[in-house]
């Protein structure tokens, strides 16, 4: 799947295994994991909706979905327009954070 990012410094932040170790600390290996993860799924559909992972659609931006992180972090991924996970296969990651 093609993966994006929705601003420079997120990007620099996701780029590298060193600056997420740096950067986000205990949650690094987690991050590590759903980042591989998204570059070799072929479609968001490949994304388990069952923990760990557990991808479900976010009801408060349109065609975004969140993917656990831990307990409470989560990643945001938002497509391009398209509803099914299915057809889905170039995401932006939006967010990283606390949503509870």
């Amino acid at each position: 799947m093609l993966v994006e990012f929705a601003n420079k410094k997120l990007e620099k932040s996701l780029s590298d295994n060193r600056i997420i170790k740096r950067e986000y600390g205990r949650l690094s290996e987690r991050i590590i994991e759903v980042l591989d993860e998204l570059f070799v799924a072929t479609n968001l559909k490949q994304i388990p909706e069952v923990p760990p992972d557990r991808r479900h659609k976010l009801t408060v931006e349109l065609y975004t979905w969140s993917i656990d992180l831990s307990r409470n972090y989560r990643m945001w991924v938002q497509s391009d327009g398209e509803e099914d996970p299915q057809l889905v296969t170039k995401v932006t990651i939006t967010n990283i954070l606390d949503d509870h």
